[in-house]
This record gives structure tokens, sequence and C-alpha cells, in this order.
């Protein structure tokens, strides 16, 4: 089923343009998996699918991960020239001006584009903190430590919990590769700040004196607040089929939504603030899609439709005047009426696919490493995982009857 699949994902890229998605990890038996997921129009529709999964044997550097995607393009028998873009995590080994796999891409199709995961810079955005605000994220990390790192003390401080009336009994860990972890670990700490100073009063009395200290226990308030926003903002913006016009809103959007008031803001909480401003705006210099609205909705009148040939913005308006088209587009918006006017205006479409095929994240390649995770275990860490994983991950159903075709019954039933 596995070589139907990908017979069938390989043919329908030899006709079509597409976007890919990579993202590098390592598995329980160490070895380096580079896991590449793909974008294309197929039968009027966006389609997403997986393209494949390559063990790294060297130093998973540049120059090795992109001869494995070449690799795979050459025997597939896919055209570098039907790419039009690749995202990654920005990593060096990806992005490097030189020897990065996107610079050695360009080489063979210089109309590329490079897309900047968007939940990667979210992660990189949240990293800015002051001296002040840093020293309170150590001290609760210090505490988590202090009572998770020893199952006695945490028996004793969940039993705390319970005789105090509290909602919780557990803390939970901060991992700065679960970029969630942080927001929901600074809430538990905030909503169990009482049983703490409590629990370690003895063992750690200058540390449970902060708890009881207002300005301190306002940093940690504002710290839970902040970070749990930002992981709303996280959320928002990952899923399947998610194009640069739905995930660049929320980012622009998140500090004119989330502002405290002006006479709360002060001293350490206000530079924050700023700096926050400042990182969003160093990060996502590139994301403006204003000169996009006319994708998302193209039977509106727009003024920012600039850029286009004479010939897409004919084909734009004779579009914008079919009410037949228009019925269409409120039935499946944006994200599935381009595909399906490829053939009737093929100027115009062709463009909006441009904006609509690039992947804004590596949120598929993230969801495709929690599947080889649950797959690959500690008992079946010699596994060769992409056959399983296409099957497991493919949107395309296999040709079952041509499969069935292909084998001869056993004569003996």
């Amino acid at each position: 089923m596995s070589a139907d699949l990908k017979s069938q994902l390989l043919e329908r890229l030899r006709g079509s343009k597409f976007a890919v998605q990579l993202d590098e990890s390592t598995d329980v038996s160490g070895s380096a998996q580079l896991i590449a997921l793909v974008r294309y129009p197929w039968e009027g529709r966006i389609q997403e699918d997986f393209l494949f999964c390559q063990e790294l044997t060297g130093r998973a550097t540049g120059e090795e991960i992109f001869n494995v995607i070449d690799v795979f393009m050459e025997t597939g028998n896919v055209s570098w020239e039907n790419c039009i873009e690749i995202c990654t995590d920005g990593a060096a080994a990806m992005t490097g001006r030189k020897s990065g796999v996107v610079a050695r891409a360009k080489e063979r199709n210089p109309m590329m584009i490079a897309t900047h995961c968007m939940l990667h810079r979210q992660a990189l955005v949240s990293k800015s903190l002051s001296p002040e605000l840093q020293s309170v994220l150590s001290t609760v990390v210090s505490v988590v430590n202090h009572i998770k790192c020893k199952p006695l003390h945490s028996r004793l401080f969940g039993q705390l919990c319970r005789e105090m009336g509290a909602g919780q009994d557990t803390l939970l860990f901060h991992s700065e590769v679960r970029w969630l972890s942080r927001g929901k670990g600074l809430q538990r700490v905030y909503e169990l700040r009482s049983e703490l100073c409590e629990f370690i009063q003895n063992d750690k009395p200058t540390t449970a004196a902060l708890f009881l200290d207002p300005e301190w226990i306002a940093q940690l308030a504002y710290l839970a607040d902040v970070f749990n926003l930002l992981n709303d903002l996280s959320l928002s913006v990952q899923g399947r089929y998610a194009s640069i016009l739905e995930t660049c809103s929320p980012n622009s959007e998140f500090l004119d939504t989330n502002q405290i008031p002006a006479e709360i803001v002060k001293n350490t909480i206000g530079s924050h603030l700023a700096s926050l401003g400042d990182y969003f705006n160093d990060y996502f210099t590139d994301v403006d899609t204003d000169a996009w609205d006319w994708v998302r909705d193209p039977f509106v009148a727009h003024t920012s439709a600039r850029g286009l040939s004479g010939k897409a913005e004919e084909e734009l308006l004779d579009l914008a005047c079919d009410g037949t088209l228009r019925i269409r587009f409120g039935q499946g918006g944006h994200v599935d009426f381009w595909p399906s006017v490829e053939q009737e205006y093929p100027e115009i479409a062709a463009v909006a696919m441009r904006v609509l095929l690039p992947f804004p994240t590596t949120y598929l390649c993230e969801a495709s490493f929690s599947a080889l995770t649950s797959m690959k275990a500690k008992y079946r860490a010699r596994m060769e995982v992409e056959n399983d994983l296409r099957v497991c991950l493919s949107s395309t159903s296999p040709r079952m009857e041509k499969l069935c075709s292909e084998r001869r019954a056993h004569i003996s039933h």
C-alpha cells in the first residue's frame, strides 16, 4: 500500500506546483529522521500529503539534508521547477546563506521562496525577558524541580494541597522544547502559591518569603497571563490547510488586543511589553497580507490588488462579475475556491495559488514526529518507519482493486 500511495503522489507532483515543509528530529534509537510533507492542488482542491521520512546517517548538515531531498526528487522524476516554496524551522542547516538547504534548493529553482515557521518565530519572541522577570521564572523552575524531582516531596505536596482544599494537587514541569508548557507551568504555580509557600517554608525560607511578596506575586501573575496568551496565539495558527492569510493576522493583532491598561503598566511589565512588541516587529517583518485581500474575497472591490499583470487583472474583474462563482465561493471559501477555477481563469488563479500553497508553519512535521514517537518505541527501536508513516499519514487512498489484481489467490483456498 505504501508503494502505491507513493506512486500516486509522485504522479500528481510531476504535473503541478507544490510546496514542501521540512524538519529533522532524533528518534528513540538516536537516529536523525528527516520528515517532509507536501501541499499541492488536485482535482479542484488543495491537498496535503506525506512526502517521505529518511534517516540521516551523518551530521545532518545542510548538504546532507539537501542531498536526501534531491535524490528523492530525482528518483521520483519530480522537477525542482514545480517546487514554489520550502518551509523550515529556521535552523542554520536549513537556512544557511551558502550551504543551507534553502540556498541549495534555490540554485535549482531561483523563483522558489523560503518561509520561516510562524510557530518557531513565536517561540523566539517569547524568550525575551528582562532580568527581573527572568529571575521570577528561574525561581519558579527551581521550586517545581525541588518538589517534582523527589517522589516523596511530590506525594507530600499533593497531600497538603488536598488538605488545604486546592483545586489541583500536582505541579507541571517546564520544558524549552514544549513551548506550551511554560504558560501552563506558571499558571499552576500561581494557582498553588499559598500551598507552595506553606510546603517550602522550612527547606527554602527565603524562597517561601517571595510567595508572600505582593510585587513578586504580581510579576508571577503577569508571566502566567502573558505566556497563556502566547499559548493561545500559538494554538490559533496550528492545524491543517492553514495559509499565510490565516496565520499572519493573529500575530499582527496580538499586542493590540492584549495590552494591559496604561494605569497598571509599571516599570518591569511595561518594558517587557515594549520589548515584546519590538521582537514581534523584528521576527514578522515579512508579514504583510493587505496586498492579498482579493485572495480572501475576490468579489469585493479591492485597491490592494497591485502587482498583477494586465491579463490577471482582466481575469479578476471577469471573475468578480460571475454570480455562479460567487455562490461557489460562499459555499467553500477561498481555500477550495481558487483551485476550482484554474481552468477558467488560469492567470489570476496561478497568482492566488502562489499565496495559498506555501506552508506558514511546520505543524504537519511536528504532528508527524508525534506519530513517529508512537510507532518507533524502545521495543521497536530498529524499525524502518517510512512505509508505516506513509500509510498512517497519507491523505490519499490506496488503489485496493489494483493491488488485489496484481496478487494471485493461494490455490489451496
